[in-house]
């Protein structure tokens, strides 16, 4: 699969207007390339409409964003520790459901005609068409954004992460007008050796630099060898650090599930099964706590049905300290 999108993506290297669609288009390249199941109704419908972008006049040398990425409290911690070691308190939320506005590129029409088919693109046709409505929609969004005034004055820009389509179209429009990017690190990928669908934060990286938690974060980064040592900056790490005494078990053993998001929900399911089969054998304790973008609804009626407990907590730190647990 990681083969088959690296190999796609070096397929789709186009650039438009100046916008890297690449970069631009990496996580739907991925996505695609990975089996995931994509509605071709909607996106044909998209290639009508563009995605309207108003970059903010804050009264702020910096612009921090924050895409579409659901209620993650993790990931306002991330963005605001950043914010906070500048002195920022503005912030673009890119919006979940951004309005839309009737527009359609005559003159990006023919040049995705033009350029998508002449690629050697490996998906299924179903998911090749997709491709190229996605492409269209983007380039109509990317139009649209080149329309608005320059009013602005931001030397710097800082996205929450420049490898998802937004954040990334944004990118490329403040690096096409002089403006030093910055992406931030919000996880830490360990998948080296069996490349999962994440990597493509990794692969994907057109921000000016990425800020990192510390060195043992930037030594993995240099290590999967995807991101030159230059664009790697230390910025700390965006949670307090607690000095954790040994755990001592008193009683019942007390099992904390944390489910993976969306991509690995079977895998969650057949964990599940597996603790639940061995409550009559083992006397355990055991929670559920679903990562927040899975249905949270959904798990909680998954754990009800096994006879476990459901904490839907909005961070691990929260439920780790929650006597509830």
């Amino acid at each position: 699969m990681y083969k088959k999108y690296l190999k796609n993506r070096k397929e789709m290297s186009l650039i438009y207007n100046g916008y890297d669609l690449s970069n631009i288009m990496s996580f739907d390249i991925a996505c695609l390339s990975y089996g995931q199941k994509k509605s071709f109704r909607k996106h044909l419908t998209n290639i009508f409409f563009a995605q309207k972008i108003s970059i903010p006049l804050f009264n702020d040398d910096i612009l921090f964003s924050m895409g579409p990425y659901g209620k993650r409290v993790d990931y306002n911690e991330i963005i605001h520790h950043a914010m906070s070691e500048v002195d920022i308190k503005n912030i673009f939320k890119v919006e979940e459901k951004p309005k839309l506005e009737f527009l359609f590129s005559l003159k990006g029409f023919k040049f995705t005609i033009l350029e998508f088919f002449k690629r050697k693109i490996d998906l299924p046709i179903k998911s090749k068409l997709i491709l190229f409505l996605t492409m269209l929609h983007y380039i109509n969004t990317i139009e649209l954004l080149q329309k608005e005034s320059i009013s602005w004055k931001y030397k710097k820009y800082c996205s929450f992460c420049s490898s998802l389509p937004l954040e990334a179209i944004i990118d490329n429009y403040f690096r096409l007008h002089n403006v030093t990017t910055y992406t931030l690190q919000h996880a830490i990928y360990s998948f080296p050796n069996t490349p999962q669908i994440d990597i493509v934060t990794l692969d994907n990286m057109p921000s000016d630099y990425i800020l990192c938690w510390g060195e043992y974060t930037k030594d993995e980064f240099l290590r999967y060898g995807n991101i030159p040592p230059a664009k790697i900056k230390i910025s700390g790490y965006p949670h307090p650090i607690k000095n954790l005494s040994p755990y001592e078990i008193k009683g019942r053993c007390r099992i904390l599930f944390l489910c993976s998001r969306k991509i690995y929900s079977d895998e969650n399911i057949k964990i599940i099964r597996i603790i639940s089969s061995c409550l009559n054998e083992i006397d355990i304790d055991v929670t559920i706590k679903p990562h927040p973008g899975l249905d949270i609804e959904k798990y909680r009626k998954i754990s009800d049905s096994f006879g476990l407990k459901f904490y839907e907590s909005s961070s691990v730190s929260d439920a780790l300290n929650s006597k509830k647990i």
